[in-house]
């Protein structure tokens, strides 16, 4: 079966560790991706801004699914909005800054327009983020956010821990808290983040958007992902393939896993097998 679609999370995945990729092979990829007929998407738990400035050149020729599936868009044009209502948000928010106050943690609050942090953030906090976020605005009282306030659409409240002995034991228990409301989802998406959105959205549900844009199966869809938020979209179709750096629940729950790390271009080498039959290869 031919491959029509392909899927990647960017951290840990298609970027090296610096948040860079081997821009001129990838071109020259993405050129015989056209030529054969074949969607690329980039997938991330990431904002939108970020993703357009890391594919600003083919940013009109490529699809985008940000926010763990939150925010889809066809080129530049946005396809979908899947907004977490404002009582969500403020059960989220009130529950950490009861718990988990900084330093212990840092919250973002995610629109569709910007990332919302408070403005007590330490500026070597902030200079830490300028690699994951492209658009922050800071704000007072970040924790009695709602979209009117703000006057942005909310679609995930991001938590990361401060790493120390507690780190484990926090993610665990938030994770545990917040998984007994069947209106909240939540994630672990690595380095020490956890986030939250509303139940029933993912990757996946932000692929079948795009699936049913351009009538394609889910056998017609090779997806590459490391971590827990990957796993809906790496379980949509028979060619969910993991990191060889991937969390290990996911390698225990996958078929296909790359021969290479993400510092190695493990993606791209895989991208290269693809191309070359115009179908998922055999291991």
């Amino acid at each position: 079966m031919p491959i029509k679609l392909i899927a990647t999370d960017m951290d840990g995945t298609f970027l090296h560790r610096d948040n860079t990729y081997n821009h001129e092979r990838f071109m020259q990829q993405f050129k015989q991706m056209q030529q054969q007929n074949i969607h690329f998407v980039a997938a991330s738990g990431s904002q939108h801004q970020r993703l357009m400035h890391q594919f600003a050149d083919i940013k009109d020729q490529m699809d985008f699914i940000s926010e763990n599936g939150s925010i889809v868009y066809h080129g530049q044009q946005l396809l979908a909005v899947n907004e977490t209502p404002d009582d969500i948000v403020s059960a989220i928010l009130s529950y950490i800054k009861e718990k988990y106050p900084q330093p212990t943690a840092l919250t973002a609050v995610c629109g569709v327009k910007a990332a919302y942090i408070e403005s007590s953030t330490p500026k070597k906090v902030l200079d830490a983020l300028d690699g994951f976020f492209n658009k922050i605005k800071l704000v007072d009282n970040l924790f009695e956010a709602a979209s009117k306030t703000l006057g942005d659409q909310i679609v995930k409240i991001m938590v990361t821990f401060a790493n120390d002995k507690n780190t484990n034991k926090n993610i665990k228990e938030i994770l545990k808290h917040f998984n007994k409301d069947k209106r909240i989802i939540g994630v672990y998406s690595g380095l020490n983040t956890v986030d939250f959105g509303i139940a029933g959205v993912d990757k996946a549900t932000g692929i079948k958007q795009l699936q049913d844009l351009y009538h394609i199966k889910d056998n017609e869809i090779v997806t590459f992902g490391d971590n827990l938020n990957d796993l809906p979209m790496l379980r949509l179709t028979p060619y969910g393939i993991a990191m060889l750096n991937a969390n290990p629940k996911i390698l225990s729950e996958v078929d296909h896993i790359t021969p290479e790390n993400n510092e190695h271009d493990g993606v791209l080498n895989a991208i290269d097998k693809i191309l070359d039959s115009n179908q998922y290869w055999e291991d």
